[in-house]
């Protein structure tokens, strides 16, 4: 593709070029018509010889001349063409049919225009052969004949013009209409070309976009890479330490769970020994009874002494919290109140500050202006000095130094009244530009305050984020673990479902076979089942109570951490604000010994709610205390009534009817033990599965480890590879370096070489050496 210009293709360049030499082809038609024309008009006028005129038309070699002057005329100045609408090309996207069809076109030009050039000589000829019988006409003209010439005017000159005009209509009509189709094909090319250009502008736009897009990417990753690792490690981490803590809590439920299963085996040995017992003793049951009810009428007011005293500690800690909250919405006044008094003080300082510069600046001013006319005193007084020893002097010259003394008077007069107005014009623009500063100075100032209150305001925004999000997961972990429970739950409820279908079976039996003895001691079972259900929900209630407790004690302690958090950037704010106002101390001194009193009034605060803390975890001992109390006088209740079951069975041993029912209830008692001893397997079962978690907790957190160092191993690696590397290039640098400056003393040594030896031959040409010195002339040379 040689010589085609830029952003066109080869297609388009043909057809300009194509389109050029028809613009050319055209002018020459046109021209030669002109000259048709004006030749027959000389004819119709003259009515000459129509050889000698139509040797006009012929081209003859100044003809041509003048023809190339005007065709490098229209080079010079270009072919207007007017644009047409497209027609058959509407469809089509690609340039490639338009421009074959422009090239068709400009051929059937081509062949048109022979055709007519041929015609043009076909005539030619004709018209000499008709000049023979014209030049007889005109001979039987002179001889006066009319007919000759009608038939000179009517024959050959009409004829010959309708035929012309004919051809000329139908020519031109054909070749406007290739023309305008050719122009139009141009003209949509040119449109292609600059759709083209459009779309390969945007096209580099967009790829300068991507780029840039995949640097400030790639920027990113680098940037933030190590921090979302850091990040993963710390929730990573976190969440570690919140499985360790729930491992440590079901661990302790766990023991709690034996201590539970050791206690049953012991009381299950009791209850063997007491229904040994009762085997011997059966009459003194009604007593035991009664003893029995006594000590669970004591145990439950113990209860309710027991409730009534949880029940005030809750109503303590209630009025803690509260106090504690109001205590830091008191604090978080203040503080605000405190950051605005230190605002509204170093505004006033600033302004303070303006206000002395812009004195200072006035009073130098002002100073300047004082010294230069205290000057111009000092010389004006020198002058009357002078004045008044020339008077004494000059006696007879008094009248014209006085009216000179009078002009300089009036001088000194005109220049103080200057110097005045230059006073007042130089006190407008100094109240000018305080103006100027103080608004200035308000803008910044607010721009200030809108800066701070923004930061408070983000800073607010991450702790609440920061809040919701372990909120979320405590959420999250509570859920679990309610889940879990709950299954666990029906797990034991659909348990105790089956035993008590088995119990209701055991029962229709037994009380097919009971006697009113049975009933009896049924009744007084169900009576010490019931109380064993109620001490036992009264433990649970206990232990919910004391996981309250907990977590109630675990968000005073985080309250308490965000208070000393605030306290610290209260702290940090504190320390700034005395950086920054070092130069002045002075005068705000009492600002920060106000702060400094609030802050020791916070500290009390502070200290008050700790005691608090530390009272309420004695009290939660003191509570525990006594439940310890309470189980060791039902342990000595318990005993007694075994004694006295040692005397029942005593009594006893004289009803042998009633050992057979006694047996039965002993089998029942069996049963029961043996449901509470698959319970306790259920525990262990379960202890084991706290214990397998732990394990692929602990499993998975190795891997975690072996991951980090692995990808601490490929961090150092792809680091000490970029060292390597450019250590190598450095190396290479310098070995480029040195191969440089040896390859250039080479060549120098080489020069120089030759240069001798170029030297040793002209010596030896002009100066030969004898034979026993040769190289001693060189040398000298």
């Amino acid at each position: 593709m040689r010589g085609v210009l830029p952003g066109y293709t080869y297609a388009q360049v043909r057809i300009a070029g194509v389109a050029r030499q028809f613009s050319r082809v055209r002018y020459v038609y046109v021209l030669r018509r002109s000259f048709e024309t004006k030749a027959e008009e000389e004819m119709m006028v003259n009515k000459t010889d129509p050889c000698s005129e139509m040797s006009h038309l012929k081209l003859s070699s100044d003809h041509s001349d003048s023809l190339s002057a005007l065709l490098t005329i229209i080079r010079e100045n270009g072919v207007f063409v007017r644009p047409m609408k497209r027609h058959s090309c509407e469809l089509v996207d690609t340039p490639l049919p338009c421009v074959t069809k422009a090239l068709s076109h400009i051929e059937q030009l081509e062949q048109k225009i022979k055709e007519c050039f041929l015609q043009h000589e076909y005539r030619v000829q004709k018209s000499d052969n008709k000049c023979v019988s014209y030049v007889a006409c005109e001979d039987s003209i002179k001889s006066g004949s009319p007919e000759a010439q009608y038939l000179h005017i009517r024959g050959f000159g009409l004829s010959d013009k309708d035929c012309q005009q004919d051809g000329n209509v139908v020519f031109r009509r054909d070749t406007e209409n290739v023309i305008s189709e050719v122009a139009e094909l141009i003209w949509h090319l040119e449109a292609d070309r600059q759709e083209a250009e459009a779309l390969l502008k945007l096209e580099k736009k967009k790829q300068t976009a991507l780029t840039e897009k995949i640097d400030g990417l790639s920027l990113w990753k680098c940037s933030h890479l190590p921090e979302a690792v850091q990040k993963e490690y710390e929730n990573c981490a976190q969440d570690i330490s919140e499985l360790q803590w729930h491992i440590s809590c079901k661990q302790q439920e766990l023991e709690s769970a034996q201590s539970k299963a050791a206690k049953t085996e012991a009381v299950n040995a009791r209850m063997q020994e007491e229904i040994d017992f009762i085997k011997k003793h059966s009459p003194l049951l009604e007593g035991k009874l009664k003893l029995e009810t006594e000590a669970i009428n004591k145990i439950r007011q113990a209860q309710a002494e027991a409730t009534v005293l949880l029940f005030e500690a809750k109503d303590k800690c209630t009025s803690a919290l509260m106090s504690f909250d109001q205590a830091t919405s008191e604090a978080n006044k203040e503080r605000t109140n405190m950051r605005a008094e230190l605002d509204k003080l170093e505004r006033d300082l600033q302004s303070c500050k303006d206000n002395l510069m812009c004195s200072k600046k006035t009073w130098d001013e002002y100073n300047s202006k004082i010294s230069f006319t205290e000057e111009k005193i000092a010389k004006s007084k020198n002058l009357l000095i002078d004045l008044t020893n020339e008077k004494q002097t000059l006696n007879g010259s008094e009248t014209s130094w006085n009216q000179q003394v009078t002009d300089l008077k009036y001088e000194l007069e005109e220049q103080e009244i200057k110097n005045k107005d230059l006073g007042t014009e130089c006190s407008k623009l100094s109240q000018e530009a305080e103006l100027t500063k103080s608004d200035i100075n308000s803008q910044l100032s607010h721009l200030e305050n809108l800066l701070h209150n923004k930061l408070h305001a983000m800073r607010d925004l991450e702790y609440q984020n920061r809040t919701l999000m372990l909120e979320n997961e405590d959420l999250s972990t509570k859920i679990k673990n309610s889940s879990k429970a709950r299954a666990n739950h029906e797990a034991d409820i659909i348990r105790m479902q089956k035993n008590l279908l088995a119990d209701e079976e055991q029962i229709l039996k037994v009380t097919q076979d009971l006697s009113q003895l049975s009933l009896r001691h049924t009744a007084l079972q169900t009576l010490l089942a019931d109380a064993e259900d109620r001490s036992f929900r009264e433990e649970t209630r206990l232990k919910n109570l004391l996981d309250v407790l907990r977590k109630q004690i675990m968000d005073q302690t985080r309250t308490s951490q965000q208070t000393q958090a605030q306290i610290t950037a209260i702290m940090a704010n504190m320390q700034q604000s005395k950086k920054e106002s070092e130069k002045i101390r002075e005068e705000l001194q009492k600002a920060v010994e106000e702060v400094e009193a609030l802050t020791a009034n916070l500290k009390p605060k502070i200290h008050k709610l700790r005691d608090l803390h530390n009272i309420k975890s004695e009290k939660r001992k003191h509570l525990l205390q006594k439940k310890q109390d309470f189980k060791e006088k039902f342990n000595v209740t318990s005993q007694q009534l075994g004694h006295k079951r040692d005397t029942l069975k005593q009594q006893l041993s004289d009803t042998q009817n009633q050992l057979s029912q006694v047996s039965e209830q002993i089998k029942n008692t069996m049963e029961k033990t043996d449901q509470f001893l698959l319970g306790a397997e259920d525990l262990i079962k379960y202890g084991i599965i706290i214990e397998n978690a732990k394990r692929s907790t602990r499993a998975s957190v190795t891997k975690l480890q072996e991951e980090y160092n692995i990808l601490e191993a490929k961090l150092k690696n792809a680091k000490d590879l970029s060292e390597h590397i450019t250590k190598e290039v450095e190396r290479c640098t310098e070995r480029l370096q040195k191969e440089k400056e040896d390859y250039e003393t080479q060549i120098h040594t080489r020069q120089e070489n030759e240069k001798q030896l170029k030297t040793c031959k002209t010596c030896s040409l002009y100066f030969p050496a004898p034979n026993n010195f040769p190289v001693m002339v060189c040398t000298h040379t």
